[in-house]
């Protein structure tokens, strides 16, 4: 017993940390995954199936990257800043990273990944936070405001509730769609709407860029109101009821195609609206 006892002890000096030490506590645990990380030169999707996937569902694993940057981020806050409580530095660091994430254009639903990674933080770093919005996050509704406005959240419900109903694929959407802080749309595609819209297009839906083709002819339109100011390969809006090239894309790298419409125009008209790199079609 007594030579157990002196190896132990043999551990630890003065300067020394017992927990860590030991290997245990949250830096511990903390350094012991990064070190994984960083040895096995290890992705997030790695990271997360190794660590966390055991404590989510199914519906989580679609955001595995913005779990373990929350949760790193998270438990990083914690140790550098000890002026914070633990419930501080979760909801600090989800403030940011909702920020950031509209900046990158990224969607996801705020507070499952909130519950995921409270859920991570106590099973593996024995951290209890309220998943929930705290006080000063409901301090900024009022009886006055509307909370889906200053939450920034229901257009990009109606964003892509629209998507849905016109046909596109819940994660053809995850995969393609990415929507601004001003509830611009950016396609990572292209897209079209012939035979899917009959009708100028919803005042909620405003497309920015759209890296592929954007074809919206025989859809009844009257205004291209909606429409791209960027298109990466071709713009059709033939067989409509235009009587204007207002809201037109200024830039299209391929064709540009207005034929067919209340109006003829001319490839003057097309000119003074929009950039076309290719072929004018009137």
């Amino acid at each position: 017993m007594k030579l157990v006892r002196e190896h132990i002890n043999e551990k630890f000096t003065d300067e020394s940390d017992p927990i860590k030490d030991m290997g245990i506590g949250m830096r511990s645990k903390w350094e012991h995954i990064l070190n994984k990380w960083d040895d096995e030169c290890e992705t997030c999707d790695c990271i997360f199936d190794r660590y966390f996937r055991k404590y989510c569902n199914k519906i989580d694993s679609v955001y595995e990257t913005e779990i373990v940057r929350l949760v790193f981020n998270t438990v990083d806050k914690m140790l550098k800043n000890k002026s914070l409580t633990q419930q501080e530095s979760f909801d600090i660091t989800f403030k940011e990273e909702v920020k950031d994430s509209e900046d990158d254009d990224i969607f996801y639903p705020v507070f499952r990944i909130r519950r995921t990674v409270a859920r991570i933080l106590e099973a593996i770093f024995k951290i209890k936070v309220d998943p929930k919005l705290s006080k000063s996050v409901n301090e900024k509704f009022t009886a006055d405001s509307d909370p889906i406005h200053d939450m920034n959240i229901g257009i990009k419900t109606l964003i892509k509730n629209w998507f849905l109903l016109i046909g596109v694929q819940e994660f053809s959407y995850k995969k393609y769609v990415r929507i601004t802080r001003k509830g611009e749309i950016n396609l990572l595609s292209g897209i079209t709407l012939q035979d899917k819209i009959n009708g100028n297009l919803p005042e909620f839906i405003k497309f920015n860029r759209v890296s592929g083709n954007f074809n919206v002819g025989s859809c009844n339109l009257t205004t291209l109101r909606g429409c791209p100011n960027f298109v990466g390969r071709d713009f059709t809006c033939n067989y409509n009821k235009l009587t204007s090239l207002e809201y037109s894309p200024k830039i299209v790298r391929g064709m540009y195609d207005c034929s067919y419409n209340k109006i003829k125009f001319t490839k003057e008209d097309v000119r003074k609206v929009c950039k076309a790199k290719d072929m004018i079609f009137v």
